[in-house]
């Protein structure tokens, strides 16, 4: 992944659109976020620019905070499997504190995409005038990454040290 295209922020809404506006002055059309409050950051910075979410820009959080689903355009983002970490965490404290000591192991989890309105597939002819001028669509896959294009270039939003 090409560093210029990674943007280190805060988890805050402010952090978020730093590194999104960022992200933009480099011609991304598409940003995923560490968390939603960034995802939100990042549709604030799109609109600055007068920039329409998705149709300009797609934009992605993560975590499928409470009421983000109510958002303007609301937010895709991706869900943690809350309940199935939380009863690994315990059924295993659970062993440790029966005796049983638990295997030193590492557990899986595997998000959900909840796609929403802030989502959209790259524009094909003239919608965009931000496409047609540079060709390029960008977007920061967390951990795993689809194969893209010739013309799909990848960026995003990411925490300090993330």
């Amino acid at each position: 992944m090409e560093n210029e295209l990674i943007q280190h922020s805060l988890y805050t809404l402010e952090g978020g659109q730093a590194a999104a506006a960022a992200l933009m002055d480099r011609d991304c059309t598409a940003v995923v976020c560490a968390s939603d409050m960034m995802a939100l950051g990042a549709i604030r910075a799109a609109r600055q620019r007068g920039l329409d979410v998705p149709k300009d820009v797609s934009v992605v959080g993560f975590d499928d905070s409470p009421l983000i689903a109510f958002t303007d355009p609301p937010l895709t983002t991706v869900r943690k499997p809350v309940p199935a970490m939380g009863q690994a965490a315990v059924r295993t404290l659970l062993e440790e504190i029966g005796g049983t000591p638990a295997p030193h192991s590492e557990f899986v989890f595997m998000p959900e995409l909840v796609v929403r309105g802030s989502t959209a597939s790259a524009p094909r002819g003239p919608e965009s005038s931000r496409e047609a001028e540079s060709g390029r669509r960008c977007a920061l896959p967390r951990g795993r990454s689809r194969r893209a294009s010739a013309r799909t270039r990848t960026c995003g939003a990411d925490p300090p040290g993330g």
